[in-house]
């Protein structure tokens, strides 16, 4: 009898382990299941040009915790304009994307730092804005999934476990605070969710790359991108700018803004959709008109003749990425016609005249001022 009880005990014990095995399973597989982001790297070299936006944004655009300022010029921000010395969620993450394109694992680790730091909320979303060392309670879903996209280019490429730990909590918490039947909302904050998704927040290669964590994450990306797809003006290369979740319908605007449309064009490209129509009206203008603007009406005719930063860089990776050569030379000439050649604000895009120098423009620059390896 008493050896009964002793074997009894003892089958219970192992029972208790094998059940308390595979909890721990279930719990930390999801953090080391083999994943790999290999064919998702992009290995570049810093043109001569770029190394000066680099310099700038780090002298000139930048705080001592490597916090990237919205714009060279300071002064207060007003609701969700933001100016002067705000940090935005947006560039920590372009420049952590930098960091990896060209394999500068310190210029990574900087920027994610001032994240991990100062940016970081109870839901463990990320603040889309710090000013003054406060943090705004509202996360935005392009700059998040951007970020957590970083982190796994940063795992692959650095091979540091902590940064796919923490792209993966960044991943639960985007599936948890910032869907809306499995589409992207564009915000959340304190009062909920926004039922608003704007199409160029649309990171297809993000939602990817999430996917190798949790499968839920493909059903986001075919929504998304039947969303984008769907969303294209007819007869044209421009996409509507919005998509509202509750009603299903999409924004009503009379004039598109290209660089939206790029946007969208760019993450199409990235999921290998063909960008051959984008490419063409490109070229198309350049050779007419020498130039792109700012604003279109859905057949092609301009509408605000001005032009931008932001607009030839994305313009040019998407060129590069064609293999347009040709087309590419121009475009980079285009965009170095707004950096500054000399004096203290040397390297940055902006107007000097007026301090006038946005993150986003000299961040988009530097991404583009590369060359594959």
């Amino acid at each position: 009898m008493k050896n009964k009880k002793k074997s009894l005990f003892y089958k219970l014990i192992i029972l208790f382990l094998i059940l308390l095995l595979v909890i721990v399973a279930f719990i930390f597989y999801p953090y080391i299941k083999p994943v790999s982001f290999e064919n998702m790297v992009t290995n570049s070299t810093l043109l001569s040009e770029g190394f000066k936006t680099e310099n700038f944004i780090y002298n000139n655009l930048s705080n001592d915790e490597s916090g990237i300022f919205t714009n060279y010029e300071d002064s207060s921000s007003q609701d969700v304009d933001t100016k002067g010395h705000s940090v935005l969620s947006e560039s920590q993450g372009l420049m952590m994307i930098h960091g990896v394109n060209i394999n500068n694992q310190d210029i990574f680790d900087r920027s994610f730092n001032y994240v991990k730091k100062n940016m970081i909320l109870n839901n463990n979303l990320i603040s889309w804005r710090t000013e003054n060392n406060d943090k705004n309670p509202s996360s935005a879903f392009i700059d998040d999934i951007r970020i957590a996209k970083a982190l796994c280019l940063g795992y692959e490429k650095f091979n540091k476990f902590s940064y796919r730990y923490e792209s993966q909590k960044l991943s639960k918490s985007l599936l948890e605070n910032s869907l809306i039947d499995y589409v992207p909302s564009d915000f959340r904050d304190n009062f909920g969710t926004s039922k608003t998704f704007t199409l160029c927040y649309g990171d297809l290669q993000g939602m990817n790359m999430l996917s190798y964590y949790d499968k839920d994450w493909m059903k986001v990306k075919e929504n998304t991108k039947s969303i984008l797809e769907n969303g294209k003006i007819p007869n044209s290369i421009f996409f509507k700018k919005s998509y509202d979740i509750s009603t299903k319908t999409y924004s009503t605007e009379n004039e598109v803004e290209l660089l939206y449309s790029l946007m969208v064009w760019e993450s199409l490209s990235d999921d290998g959709e063909d960008i051959s129509p984008i490419i063409e009206f490109i070229k198309n203008e350049i050779s007419s008109n020498g130039y792109l603007c700012t604003k279109y009406s859905f057949n092609g005719i301009v509408t605000e003749k001005v032009e931008s930063t932001s607009i030839y860089a994305i313009a040019l990776r998407l060129s590069d990425k064609y293999g347009d050569g040709e087309l590419s030379t121009k475009l980079r000439t285009k965009l170095l016609n707004y950096q500054i050649k000399n004096g203290e604000l040397e390297g940055g895009f902006g107007m000097e005249p007026t301090e006038q120098f946005y993150s986003f423009d000299n961040l988009q620059a530097l991404l583009s001022l590369v060359e594959s390896k």
